[in-house]
């Protein structure tokens, strides 16, 4: 359970997100929300401010840009401070993609994003990391309902990010990265091919590990 930390969730305007961030409200957690549409941030902060066990703030953040990433990161009050949580949330749709006639835009606005939003919230996110030991988690929510083949590229993208970014973190900073792997009857057939791979893979990097929400 999650509860007294401070916890960074972009993209929070997304319906996959509104029954996560309902729930942490609940839990005496401080909530830094971020998203690029300024009107449905606002409403979200005004359905937190309507619940008196919600701390919650909020920042207009595109998470594909580097100096948002900066800039929000040096702004928040030191009262929320250090993070405890990241949930990166860049949403990435897969579904009903024809392999056959995938374009490079196709390709590059789903993976190229996702992959470059993952390095820039480990790389800009490190110095706020709490430095007591606790378990950080990065969540990222990616739908599974995909082609396999695209699975296959987000999957080999994302441990070579981490493994990558690795070295960013420090003796006593441990990192878990969480996926949402909805809808389940996909995930079952896709776990033997992609999945099961992909936590032998993370398990050989140091101060990383890995979970699903299914």
């Amino acid at each position: 359970m999650l509860d007294k930390r401070n916890i960074f969730i972009s993209n929070a305007t997304s319906d996959e997100l509104r029954p996560l961030i309902q729930k942490l409200r609940t839990q005496n957690n401080k909530l830094i929300l971020t998203d690029s549409d300024h009107v449905a941030l606002d409403q979200l902060m005004s359905e937190c401010q309507e619940d008196e066990q919600s701390d919650c703030i909020e920042f207009i953040q595109d998470i594909k840009k580097e100096i948002d990433w900066n800039y929000i990161l040096e702004e928040i009050p030191s009262e929320y401070k250090p993070l405890d949580v990241v949930v990166n949330h860049y949403p990435i749709d897969l579904t009903n993609l024809d392999l056959d006639h995938l374009t490079y835009h196709e390709y590059e606005e789903r993976m190229t994003h996702l992959i470059w939003s993952t390095l820039l919230c480990l790389r800009t996110s490190k110095s706020t990391l709490t430095k007591d030991g606790r378990m950080i988690q990065y969540i990222d929510l990616i739908n599974s309902e995909s082609s396999p083949i695209l699975m296959s590229f987000i999957i080999g993208a994302l441990v070579g990010s981490i493994d990558g970014m690795q070295s960013y973190l420090e003796e006593n900073q441990h990192i878990s990265f969480i996926f949402n792997v909805e809808p389940v009857e996909q995930f079952n057939h896709l776990k033997a091919k992609h999945y099961a791979s992909f936590e032998e893979a993370i398990s050989e990097i140091d101060n990383v590990e890995v979970g699903f929400i299914y």
